[in-house]
């Protein structure tokens, strides 16, 4: 127990010292964070290396009291631990952010969100499945071919929005429209890629009677079902809770972190040991956190969020990590991203067209159809622990999702340095 701790303490220090470092060359650059935290553990992947080939370092590892040796990051169960608890915190903070009034009628009347979420959903899955089915089709263990490219797809269908919400970029009256547009696009189909990641589990699983599944689940099923009641319906929640509040005070608080634990001890329960479903269970948390916060979210958000922030790069380090202890790209390797890059693009190039017809600023837009890393490496993840993925398939796509987001930020810095002179055509 002792060793395992210490090994923990030692990781976790290396992790924010390189990370520190990373992250503010990351910032400077104006790259995604998500890549700062992936190189993070590749550089400590091959510290880690660099450590134990040496023999000297033999009485390095007896005074930090690892005299067992450094253990192999993904074998580690706490840090494996963290790593999904990063995850399910940083699902929670975009739940938190979610707000269902997106979705009413005037709303989605005001401009074509369904269609272009149609749109760019058939492109994904059209190109990166005609990707995904050539590449896999290559390898021997063709009995994963359908689960992998569903992974695949539902990994890459989220878009990379953010490219456009964080660097600054000129918001002119012109442009305002098409941004919200894009926007709300990416909500639709952030929801779509959760909901349909979740799916394969079900897909994937064994075949359970509802008769059989009910007996085992009732109990949980009708807590998930309570919350989920909580969730839809906001306007209601907030009243009874206002009611409540004016009967035991700020004792609702106490009550409020309850029924999320519960809603999160119930999707756990309802669905067993299900990785497929971890994102959607923090996605779900995280709304129903956001409800039952109230008009008080904006202060529940600078309370909480930030002390959870420290966990969100835990899984991308992870990754990184593993990605170098268990190198094996393997013949496709290349292929497989040269081929998903040229997907992306082509996604990339049809959106710009369907825009450029709307009047729309259609190169910097298509280029913010390209995947969000955070949550597309988040999914190739989930799907390479759970075995969807041959060997070699799961580093190409990662390297894709990186170089892809790379490209979007690049192409999206060049405008910034015109914006005051398109503020002053502006005026």
């Amino acid at each position: 127990m002792t060793g395992e701790v210490s090994h923990l303490l030692v990781f976790l220090a290396g992790i924010l010292v390189i990370n520190s470092f990373l992250i503010a060359l990351a910032r400077s650059l104006k790259i995604a964070d998500f890549i700062a935290h992936l190189l993070t553990g590749v550089a400590l992947g091959f510290i880690v290396l660099g450590i134990e080939s040496l023999e000297w370092t033999s009485r390095i590892k007896s005074w930090l009291g690892m005299d067992a040796g450094l253990p192999s990051f993904p074998g580690s169960p706490a840090i494996r631990f963290l790593a999904f608890l990063g995850l399910f915190l940083l699902l929670m903070d975009i739940g938190f952010t979610f707000d269902f009034k997106f979705f009413r009628r005037h709303r989605l009347s005001e401009a074509p969100i369904l269609l272009q979420s149609l749109m760019l959903l058939g492109l994904n899955i059209l190109g990166l499945g005609a990707v995904g089915y050539l590449m896999l089709k290559q390898i021997p263990e063709g009995q994963t071919t359908v689960l992998a490219i569903a992974a695949f797809i539902a990994a890459l269908v989220s878009l990379n929005v953010g490219t456009v919400l964080t660097t600054n970029f000129p918001t002119v009256s012109a442009l305002k429209k098409p941004f919200t547009n894009l926007v709300q696009v990416a909500v639709v189909l952030d929801v779509v890629a959760l909901v349909e990641f979740a799916l394969l589990h079900f897909v994937a699983g064994p075949v359970i009677s509802p008769a059989e599944a009910l007996a085992q689940s009732l109990v949980p099923l009708l807590i998930v079902g309570a919350c989920l009641v909580l969730m839809l319906f906001p306007p209601i929640t907030r009243r009874g809770f206002a009611l409540l509040e004016k009967w035991i005070g700020e004792y609702t608080l106490p009550l409020k972190i309850a029924l999320v634990l519960l809603f999160v001890y119930g999707a756990f329960q309802l669905f067993g040991d299900a990785l497929a479903l971890l994102p959607l269970i923090g996605f779900g948390a995280g709304v129903l956190m956001r409800v039952l916060s109230g008009n008080r979210h904006l202060e529940v958000r600078r309370q909480f969020f930030p002390v959870a922030s420290f966990f969100y790069m835990l899984p991308f380090v992870y990754v990184g990590y593993g990605l170098v202890r268990s190198w094996a790209p393997g013949e496709m390797f290349w292929p497989t991203l040269d081929f998903t890059l040229l997907a992306l693009a082509l996604i990339s190039l049809v959106f710009g067209f369907f825009v450029l017809r709307r009047g729309e600023y259609p190169i910097l837009l298509s280029f913010a159809v390209f995947p969000r890393g955070e949550l597309a490496v988040l999914l190739l993840w989930l799907a390479q622990e759970l075995g969807w993925f041959p060997a070699g398939f799961f580093s190409a796509a990662v390297a894709a999702v990186v170089v892809s987001s790379l490209i979007g930020r690049v192409l999206f810095i060049w405008p910034l340095e015109a914006q005051p002179m398109i503020q002053d055509q502006e005026m």
